[in-house]
């Protein structure tokens, strides 16, 4: 279970990462270039990180409830037994 805790930070972090990325783009898209198209593209970046940063923090926390719940269900069968 160590490993599945381990593997769902790893996810966690990668959705941080992509979301901080998104953003930096987002920002350089529209301070840097003047192209309207290349400046809507980096509002949607921009909007889109928070985003996927909400949807990265949720499944971490519903992963690791199923995580909890997993643990929980197999030291009630050992038990059991």
């Amino acid at each position: 279970m160590e490993r599945t805790t381990l593997a769902n930070q790893r996810t966690l972090l990668a959705y941080i990462r992509t979301a901080v990325s998104f953003f930096g783009a987002g920002i350089a898209l529209v301070k840097v270039i003047d192209i309207p198209s290349f400046i809507a593209i980096g509002w949607v970046f921009m909007i889109a990180s928070p985003l996927l940063l909400a949807f990265g923090f949720f499944a971490y926390q519903e992963s690791k409830r199923r995580v909890k719940e997993s643990l929980q269900r197999l030291a009630e069968d050992i038990e059991n037994k």
